[in-house]
C-alpha cells in the first residue's frame, strides 16, 4: 500500500469509500450521500487530501477541513 496526494481525478473512489461510511453507519453521523462532483469541490488548494492505494485500488482517504464550518448553528 502506498500514500499519495489525492487529485480531482481520485473524486469518484473517495465519494464511494465517504459513501460507504454513510451507508453502514459506523464512521459518521452524516446521511447524505457524495457525488464525484461534491468530492471534486473538496480540492479548494487550501485543505489538504491524501488518499491510500493497494496495487491500483484507492482504498482510503484522509482529508482536512475546518471544523468550525461543519459545527456553526
Amino acid at each position: 500500500m502506498t500514500a499519495r496526494s489525492a487529485t480531482p481525478a481520485d473524486a469518484d473512489d473517495i465519494g464511494r469509500i465517504y459513501n460507504e461510511g454513510i451507508e453502514d453507519r459506523v464512521a459518521t453521523f452524516e446521511t447524505r450521500l457524495r457525488s464525484g462532483a461534491d468530492v471534486r469541490s473538496w480540492f479548494d488548494g487550501v485543505h489538504p487530501i491524501v488518499v491510500v492505494e493497494d496495487g491500483d485500488s484507492v482504498v482510503a482517504f484522509a482529508a482536512a477541513a475546518q471544523a468550525e464550518s461543519r459545527w456553526k448553528r
